[in-house]
């Protein structure tokens, strides 16, 4: 049997440590007969985490964020990310979670980033445009972190013009050849 623990900051909602969210056990009055408490569909958001009714708890229905608040005793809205140290974002295992700063985050997620993109160019440092829509766009730019700043390039539509354009940025921002 599953353990279900309270999610802070969402009382009408309990979460496991494999990732399941339900809902509590509650009594009709006029008939006075118990109903169990259900567990509930996950669907998918935009950005691709798991969600669980997003329509009555609005942003609080990432089921990441609700198994690390019924888990780590925080808050649902705890001001750090969670990070799926997996980089799964449908393993919402307690044990595949962990707080992280919200730098060291979207830093993480760069580097994560900058490595698919140079397998799937093989030029260092360059990236597929991706639209808001999440597709590519089939343009590149040149991207870099020094000194924890992202540089940018504008886009290109070649991944050789990307690359001439992001050593000449990185050797105007380091003084050094890319």
């Amino acid at each position: 049997m599953e353990l279900f623990l309270p999610i802070q900051g969402v009382p009408e909602y309990f979460a496991s440590a494999n990732g399941s969210i339900r809902t509590f056990d509650r009594c009709s009055l006029g008939n006075r007969r118990k109903c169990s408490g259900r567990i509930l569909k996950q669907r998918l958001n935009a950005s691709g985490h798991c969600t669980v009714n997003p329509s009555t708890i609005d942003k609080l229905g990432l089921v990441h964020r609700m198994v690390m608040a019924a888990f780590s005793g925080n808050h649902v809205d705890y001001p750090m990310d969670v990070h799926h140290k997996d980089e799964d974002k449908l393993n919402n295992t307690f044990g595949n979670l962990i707080y992280q700063k919200r730098g060291d985050h979207r830093r993480q997620h760069a580097r994560v980033q900058m490595s698919e993109a140079k397998s799937r160019t093989d030029f260092k440092g360059v990236v597929e445009h991706k639209q808001r829509d999440g597709s590519f766009s089939g343009r590149f730019h040149g991207q870099f972190n020094y000194m924890g700043v992202l540089h940018w390039t504008p886009t290109f539509g070649t991944p050789e013009e990307a690359y001439a354009a992001v050593c000449k940025l990185y050797q105007e921002v380091t003084d050094e050849y890319f």
